[in-house]
């Protein structure tokens, strides 16, 4: 009778171990590609003159950061607290050291949560926030932080515009006028223009607050290439006529995946399709970037793919 023989016990670990190890690299590439940015695609944004725009992932919240070729940045709200180390590591990564405009567009935590950490982590120049105060920490905080920093502050003004380089500009759209009791209609409200492209940024100014920015604007230029949706898609903003006054081609709703208050709302989103909007959402897609090259815009990527 022929004995079968064992085969030492390291000759079946070691493939083993080999194919574990294989997998955990993979799932670490893998993790790295979802919550990294390819920062590639910012620093080709000083040589070939195009402008990104990032709409971060932040959870439920808002955050935007738009690049300049000069190696200008812009950055709108700074999402909540909780994405805070989230969001200093997608600006590190994007090569970002410095912010020329931080624009606070109104003081709920879930737009100015994260914003302490980045007066700590990154240079900042100025600062722009809408006429409103509240008694909460976190804004407590966000004041003491600019003061720490001795960066030049502005109070928001309708019509007031920003020349940032040879090629932008910023007008402030908004608020018209603020309401002690609704921060949601002191939101800033802005149109970023790049060469013949636009983008429109309204915070969570609600219906109110849009209507009384197209009657100041009434006959002006405001259509854009790309809106961020109001307040998050909720059905309280972002009504039809302003729609038809911007006349985007694309939207972007910032948004937690699962929020608690069914943030984008269902009318919304078919409003959007009513208007033949291409609709993009942080919570399927995670952060979202679009290029610019002054007379075109583009999808660069969305790293939930």
């Amino acid at each position: 009778m022929k004995h079968k023989t064992k085969r030492p016990l390291h000759f079946i670990r070691l493939p083993l171990i080999a194919c574990i190890l294989l997998c955990i690299c993979l799932g670490i590439a893998a993790l790295n590609n979802l919550f990294h940015f390819n920062d590639s695609l910012y620093t080709s944004a000083t040589q070939d003159g195009v402008a990104y725009i990032h709409y971060i992932d932040v959870g439920q919240g808002d955050s935007s950061l738009i690049a300049l070729p000069d190696g200008s940045h812009i950055l709108i709200d700074a999402g909540p607290k909780s994405a805070a180390p989230a969001l200093t590591r997608y600006l590190t990564d994007v090569g970002v050291t410095q912010i020329d405009y931080f624009i606070l567009t109104h003081p709920h935590e879930d737009h100015i949560g994260g914003a302490p950490s980045v007066f700590e982590n990154f240079e900042i120049a100025n600062v722009i926030m809408p006429d409103a105060i509240t008694n909460t920490r976190i804004f407590t905080q966000t004041l003491d932080a600019i003061e720490n920093e001795n960066c030049q502050n502005y109070i928001a003004e309708p019509a007031q515009t920003y020349t940032i380089g040879d090629t932008a500009q910023m007008t402030i759209l908004g608020p018209i006028q603020t309401e002690k009791n609704n921060l949601n209609n002191c939101s800033i409200m802005l149109r970023f223009v790049y060469g013949n492209t636009a983008f429109v940024f309204t915070g969570d100014a609600e219906a109110k607050a849009e209507k009384q920015m197209l009657d100041m604007f009434a006959g002006q230029t405001l259509s854009c290439d790309l809106y961020q949706v109001g307040h998050h898609g909720s059905n309280t903003s972002s009504t039809l006529e302003l729609l038809e006054t911007l006349k985007p081609s694309y939207a972007i709703i910032s948004c937690g995946k699962n929020n608690d208050y069914g943030h984008p709302h269902s009318e919304i989103i078919k409003r959007l399709a009513e208007q033949d909007v291409r609709c993009y959402r942080t919570d399927e897609y995670g952060n979202i970037v679009f290029s610019s090259n002054g007379n075109t815009v583009s999808l660069v990527n969305k790293t939930g793919a």
